[in-house]
């Protein structure tokens, strides 16, 4: 089994999709309350949802995980420094980044982001070019179908794991 450990609700886009849109009021766990809650976890695997790598303390969260299996949930924009590549792929054993579009309009206007486009490109370049295992989510809705076959054509390339997640429940409403 796998633990979800969730920290907080800060986020650097601002999806329409997003399930947790109803929890940006909320507040952060401390760094000793998250310490707390790795020491209770039982289950061999730890699993970080999206933006806990927008934390300050998000290295020492991951080196507090040492001894379990790490898989790390993300919009991929801060693995767009490189640096900070680098030294998180060191401490995950898997990143599952969630992706829309290679279409800058329909990308920016399903994160409601500005640029967020392009650092979410590089970050997802810098994660496929390293050694460690991604996955690529790409939840189709009515907004980015059109570049469907794009996305898949261009990963595939690169032979990672591609999930989709079709369709996903809001290309219905």
């Amino acid at each position: 089994m796998a633990y979800l450990l969730k920290v907080g609700v800060k986020c650097n886009n601002n999806c329409i999709i997003c399930n947790e849109l109803g929890m940006k009021a909320g507040i952060d766990k401390t760094i000793e309350e998250i310490k707390e809650e790795i020491d209770s976890v039982k289950d061999d695997e730890i699993i970080l949802p999206c933006n806990v790598d927008l934390r300050r303390d998000f290295l020492e969260i991951l080196d507090y995980c040492k001894g379990k299996k790490v898989k790390l949930f993300s919009n991929s924009r801060m693995f767009s420094y490189e640096q900070f590549c680098e030294k998180v792929l060191d401490k995950v054993d898997f990143v599952e980044v969630l992706f829309f579009s290679l279409n800058r309009y329909i990308y920016e206007n399903m994160t409601r982001a500005k640029n967020s486009f392009y650092q979410a490109r590089e970050g997802l370049n810098n994660i496929v070019c390293s050694e460690n295992k991604v996955k690529l989510f790409i939840p189709i809705v009515r907004e980015n179908v059109v570049d469907f076959d794009d996305i898949i054509e261009v990963y595939d390339e690169v032979e990672k794991k591609v999930e989709i997640i079709n369709p996903h429940p809001m290309i219905y409403e």
